[in-house]
């Protein structure tokens, strides 16, 4: 258990040296709650130092597209925990055509959503 909880720290140090975070003590969850975690990338993002170097002019960009994407109410249209999610047929990784019935057929089914390489 030593080992492990030793190794947990080294690896959050690791991160936090990397993306410029600060994790609060042990409390239960040793990293925050995943709002906790988000607030703080933003504000180190936010602020213009390292390792992002975001000027000013581009998180002023993301603000504004932000607004208006809010604006479009594409918020209210979103699904919500627990709501099913439409049919859809997309290609694999193979390049293969499955369907997500299909896939439901074969029992529960998560979707993850990769951006890929920009």
């Amino acid at each position: 258990m030593v080992g492990a909880l030793r190794s947990e720290v080294k690896l959050r140090n690791h991160f936090s040296r990397l993306f410029n975070l600060s994790f609060k003590p042990w409390k239960g969850n040793p990293v925050g709650s995943l709002q906790e975690r988000l607030d703080e990338f933003k504000k180190s993002f936010e602020s213009g130092a390292p390792p992002y170097n975001a000027p000013h002019e581009a998180i002023e960009i993301m603000h504004r597209a932000t607004a208006e994407l809010k604006a479009t109410g594409i918020e209210g249209r979103a699904l919500n925990v627990g709501d099913r999610a439409p049919g859809f047929t997309l290609f694999n990784q193979d390049h293969l055509q499955v369907s997500s019935s299909g896939l439901l057929e074969q029992g529960p089914l998560v979707v993850s959503f990769f951006r890929g390489h920009w």
